[in-house]
């Protein structure tokens, strides 16, 4: 677990809903001693993160493009991918994006 990468997520990540919610399960499994590092079935990340499987896997490809996940290893035969999270200090969540009603 890193609270380094679920407190990086809460202070720089321009997402919403689902996304976020993938986000922050991800960032929850990190491992520091792995080079922050984490891997987790797509039917793992769904049910942690309380979305559907194939949501999931939008969020997840989201966030390689966008810079915060990079794949490590791409999963074959079932077996889980493994992503590097990404810490970029210069992410800021932009103004009047948050909804916090």
């Amino acid at each position: 677990m890193s609270a380094d990468a679920s407190g990086h997520v809460y202070r720089h990540a321009p997402f919403r809903g689902a996304t976020l919610l993938v986000l922050l399960a991800i960032a929850d499994t990190v491992s520091d001693q792995w080079d922050n590092e984490c891997w987790m079935s797509l039917n793992t990340l769904a049910i942690k993160s309380r979305c559907n499987r194939d949501t999931v896997r939008t969020s997840v490809q989201e966030l390689v493009d966008t810079g915060w996940l990079e794949v490590v290893t791409q999963s074959q035969g079932g077996s889980a991918s493994v992503y590097r999270f990404l810490f970029d200090d210069d992410r800021t969540v932009p103004i009047g994006r948050v909804n916090v009603a």
